[in-house]
């Protein structure tokens, strides 16, 4: 993959709209927890752990290009 140079402005813009997925998606890990505590059904609890896991990597995957990418 080539480095290809992206304008600050541009890097700006894409820092804060990832910066608001990421919002998101800490409010999401928040509303899973809220789940987890209500329910009791083992399926539930599973197909909720593999939820949270999934947001979490979401969540490091974004932050993690914001770094990269966006100087940030």
């Amino acid at each position: 993959m080539t480095n290809i140079r992206i304008e600050r402005k541009q890097k700006t813009i894409m820092r804060q709209h990832l910066e608001r997925l990421a919002e998101l998606q800490r409010e999401m890990e928040r509303l899973i927890d809220n789940c987890y505590q209500e329910v009791e059904a083992a399926e539930y609890l599973t197909f909720l752990q593999d939820l949270r896991k999934r947001n979490i990597e979401t969540i490091r995957i974004l932050t993690d290009y914001m770094v990269r990418k966006c100087n940030r």
